[in-house]
């Protein structure tokens, strides 16, 4: 501020700056300013600030839930052939490639690409440091399971592009309807278009060979 400025214009109480402040406090401590001695530095109360954490049902602290929108673990895969799994997984699901790093051995040592709003990265594989393709093993140890707006239709055109299905569009009784896919590349992808939403006492009744436990009960 200039030197003409009076510091006390700054608590102004009409709102002119877009949110009018608290006209009690304003008041109280423009009028404690006033007093205090030239050499004082105010002691000012001002409300207590609670720290927020967050439980679980046992009681244990856990991590705050991360920001809306906000994808906290990223799928990373590794392929024998870098460059022709983005261009499948641009084919069959319609992925985006949004950034590849490309090694003097040609070899693609980092990529990453969306689908469906999630984000997946991606490297060619670099068994001299243990980071391998599926395809080197006896099928794949876990699934990339994706929320989709049409099951089937994702379905074929996966098919169509050359991915194995090894379970075509079902309902569940989840209240989903789920169908299951291998990319060439080795990986299964679980492609699932929520229906409706059964309470777990329901989905429980339609299983003859599972029971459904309620992991938020004792």
């Amino acid at each position: 501020m200039n030197d003409t400025t009076d510091a006390f214009d700054q608590l102004r109480d009409d709102g002119r700056a877009g949110v009018a402040p608290d006209a009690g406090f304003v008041g109280r401590l423009r009028l404690r300013l006033e007093n205090a001695p030239a050499d004082a530095t105010p002691d000012i109360a001002l409300p207590d600030r609670k720290q927020h954490t967050r439980t679980d049902a046992t009681g244990t602290v856990a991590d705050p839930p991360a920001p809306i929108g906000t994808q906290i673990l990223t799928p990373y895969i590794s392929v024998h052939d870098g460059v022709a799994a983005l261009d499948w997984y641009a084919t069959a699901f319609g992925a985006l490639e949004t950034v590849r790093y490309v090694g003097d051995d040609g070899r693609l040592g980092h990529a990453e690409f969306t689908f469906n709003g999630a984000r997946i990265m991606l490297s060619d594989a670099y068994p001299e440091i243990g980071v391998v393709a599926a395809t080197s093993y006896d099928g794949s140890s876990c699934a990339l399971h994706v929320e989709v707006a049409d099951c089937d239709a994702l379905h074929e055109q996966a098919v169509a592009a050359g991915a194995t299905s090894m379970m075509p569009p079902t309902d569940q009784p989840h209240g989903a309807r789920s169908a299951t896919v291998v990319d060439p590349f080795g990986h299964r992808w679980m492609l699932s278009q929520q229906l409706s939403s059964p309470t777990s006492a329901e989905i429980d009744a339609a299983y003859d060979d599972f029971t459904v436990v309620d992991g938020n009960t004792d």
